[in-house]
């Protein structure tokens, strides 16, 4: 009994800590940044690419797009729609595990 109390416990903590991570990914309006991430809500490539902006101190502006719906800005900048996306500057990146690397090299 009491080993499943720790575990619920642990598993809590960590629910916790990634909920923290990703609140840092999170760029909350009057953020003047160039990286704009675009996301479907539940994809775990997605929640991957937020966890290593939040840890790299990063906060990416997050556009959530809906399945099959090319959003304007991205039209003819993407042969097919898979997130997630990540636009810094004029640089495109379609690769959750690239995204990541960007964010290694660019991040604290």
């Amino acid at each position: 009994m009491a080993e499943t109390s720790r575990q619920n416990e642990t598993g809590v903590r960590d629910l916790k800590l990634i909920e923290d991570v990703l609140a840092l990914s999170t760029c909350e309006g009057g953020g003047v940044t160039s990286l704009k991430l675009f996301v479907f809500e539940t994809c775990p490539f997605c929640v991957r690419a937020r966890l290593m902006a939040g840890l790299k101190g990063l906060s990416p502006e997050l556009v959530y797009v809906a399945p099959g719906q090319t959003p304007a800005e991205l039209e003819g900048r993407v042969d097919r729609l898979t997130v997630p996306i990540l636009v810094d500057g004029e640089t495109l990146i379609q690769d959750s595990t690239e995204i990541i690397r960007h964010f290694d090299s660019i991040g604290t």
